[in-house]
């Protein structure tokens, strides 16, 4: 099966934030990849734009609730 997604710095620019945010975020969290990265040129993680967004979005949501309930 082959992966569909796009890479980091695609997937960065269509979602208006850094290469260095996306790669975090793959690294740090749970957010959505088509295929982890590998050493090597041209075999780096591959995300899905779409899943990528309603993940932030999602993320974003539960970020807002926190802080609303914090207060």
């Amino acid at each position: 099966m082959t992966a569909r997604g796009v890479s980091i710095a695609a997937a960065a620019r269509a979602l208006g934030r850094s290469p260095g945010t996306v790669r975090r975020w793959l690294r740090e969290s749970d957010a959505p990849r088509e295929r982890d990265g590998q050493v090597g040129r041209g075999r780096g993680a591959l995300v899905d734009v779409e899943q990528l967004r309603a993940w932030e979005a999602r993320r974003r949501g539960l970020e807002s609730a926190a802080a609303a309930a914090a207060t």
